[in-house]
């Protein structure tokens, strides 16, 4: 079955790694892949920390996890990890 134009859309954008690295302009607009990876990383450092700034390290991690698992598997794992902080 072929694959509509959609369907090649999401899959290109899934296969899209993640890049907490790159410096960015003043209001530029995260990524979608970059924004969950951005959101693990919180998650992370807030079930380990109280302080307000996300550390460097939980943003390694994060990118790393979303670039090692993919998009969905980062999601199921940022559910997780915001359920453990509850």
């Amino acid at each position: 079955m072929k694959k509509t134009k959609s369907q090649l859309r999401v899959d290109a954008l899934m296969a899209q790694p993640a890049d907490l690295r790159t410096l960015r302009q003043p209001g530029e607009t995260l990524h979608l892949h970059d924004k969950l990876a951005l959101d693990l990383a919180t998650a992370i450092h807030q079930s380990e920390s109280d302080d307000c700034s996300v550390s460097w390290s939980a943003q390694e991690r994060a990118q790393d996890y979303f670039n090692a698992h993919g998009f969905i598997e980062t999601l199921d794992e940022l559910f997780r990890v915001r359920a453990r902080k509850k």
